[in-house]
């Protein structure tokens, strides 16, 4: 019997609570598992479908309880370091708009210039921009990205104090931000699954 821990509720669950990615293996294994459990997908596939009923006006009360619940159970887990899926966006455009002008008002150029300097690897600048649309999620997600951590993000000590691991951090922001991409990557890859199964 396998293990897997579930990245969005962090229960370590059987192998088998995970599903299978679709289609075949480009090596002829057994295919991957996605790193959210089951149930995990369900309650996310229920929110997905409240936010649509929402935004077109049509949710109960109840529905819409419901909905605040779960985005409760979100922000629960954000704050414990898991990963559930980022919140949807419930408002209008002007919401959206309001949220671009806060954004690009709070960024410099000098915070860009910092993310992608010329010291930055050409290696985490690939993967940056790369197509993915080529690899298998499972395979990015368990080999490159744990590559990448090991390569950029090394441990370099050990705090004397907390006995906590000291890392280098030359290079975490760039590395976060292809790591996230990864991760909608898988989600995308996930909610494409889904479609083809309806």
């Amino acid at each position: 019997m396998k293990f897997r821990k579930c990245r969005q509720c962090g229960e370590i669950k059987l192998e088998t609570e995970f599903r299978q990615y679709y289609g075949e293996t480009r090596t002829g294994k057994e295919r991957g598992r996605y790193r959210t459990c089951k149930a995990c997908e369900s309650i996310n596939t229920r929110y997905k479908y409240l936010c649509k009923k929402q935004s077109n006006g049509r949710a109960s009360e109840q529905e819409l309880q419901e909905l605040d619940k779960i985005e409760q159970l979100y922000d629960l887990l954000r704050a414990k370091g898991l990963k559930p899926p980022s919140k949807r966006e419930r408002s209008t455009i002007l919401n959206l708009v309001d949220e671009l002008l806060e954004k690009h008002s709070t960024s410099s150029v000098e915070d860009t210039d910092e993310l992608v300097s010329a010291a930055a690897p050409q290696e985490l600048l690939d993967w940056l921009n790369a197509d993915l649309s080529q690899y298998d999620p499972e395979y990015l997600q368990d080999v490159v990205a744990d590559e990448l951590i090991k390569k950029y993000r090394p441990q370099i000590g050990v705090d004397s104090n907390t006995y906590k691991p000291i890392y280098d951090d030359t290079h975490r922001d760039l590395l976060n931000k292809v790591l996230e991409r990864f991760d909608e990557y898988e989600d995308n890859y996930t909610d494409e699954g889904e479609d083809e199964d309806a």
